[in-house]
């Protein structure tokens, strides 16, 4: 990006900027919601100047806010999404890490995982499709309620009825993206120590088992999850 710019190419700013505005609302609010999650469970230690936590707190709870309210921020990487999906509309295949959204009601209509057993669900593969089912509920679901507006009605839909709807698809649409990237990464990068790769891996496994334990209700209203597979997240 910083060498295609000064070169006059622009074509990656559209894309960068659903990063930046989608990824700032994602993350900034995770960690806001975690110091507060600390905080608490420290008891009243958690509210003693001693503990630095109140301070952190404080100096943490404006940034949701500033750059760019969590919200709207969500609202602009939907307009990427958004374009993605008239592309494949009018005919045009998706491709890299954004091919998900070509496949939303495959996905949606996905049939039961199948696993029994811990092993049998913690793969990779298994963990990375729950995520994809539960970004493609929340993208088709947001696109469905706005299909039949245009135009004015239709951003006025979007700041006023459908903001949380927005916010939720956004969110679920970058935990996939980042599990995502960050597996190829992994994958593509040559560790010195073999073993870190499985580490890696593994952390991005409890990112994705702490979003779907979080909320899964995706997966579970598509069919591929099924009786006992909260146990098997758990």
């Amino acid at each position: 990006m910083r060498e295609q710019v000064p070169k006059g190419n622009l074509k990656l700013l559209d894309m960068m900027h659903h990063f930046t505005s989608g990824l700032k609302s994602l993350y900034t609010q995770m960690a806001y919601d975690g110091i507060e999650l600390v905080r608490v469970n420290c008891g009243g230690a958690g509210y003693s100047v001693w503990s630095y936590l109140p301070q952190i707190y404080k100096d943490y709870s404006p940034v949701p806010v500033y750059e760019g309210d969590n919200t709207v921020m969500a609202q602009q990487t939907w307009t990427y999404i958004d374009h993605k999906l008239k592309k494949i509309a009018s005919g045009k295949k998706i491709n890299g890490i954004f091919a998900y959204l070509n496949d939303l009601d495959k996905l949606c209509g996905q049939t039961s995982i199948g696993a029994k057993t811990i092993a049998e669900f913690m793969t990779m593969k298994n963990i990375e499709t729950a995520m994809a089912i539960k970004a493609a509920w929340a993208v088709r679901e947001v696109s469905t309620k706005l299909s039949k507006k245009d135009g004015k009605e239709k951003l006025k839909q979007m700041n006023e009825l459908y903001a949380v709807d927005i916010l939720y698809a956004s969110k679920c649409h970058h935990q996939f993206l980042s599990l995502t990237i960050f597996n190829r990464v992994i994958d593509n990068h040559k560790f010195k120590d073999a073993k870190i790769k499985d580490l890696m891996h593994l952390l991005g496994k409890l990112y994705a088992l702490k979003c779907l334990t979080a909320d899964s209700h995706a997966c579970y209203e598509t069919g591929f999850f099924g009786q006992g597979s909260k146990d098997l997240i758990l």
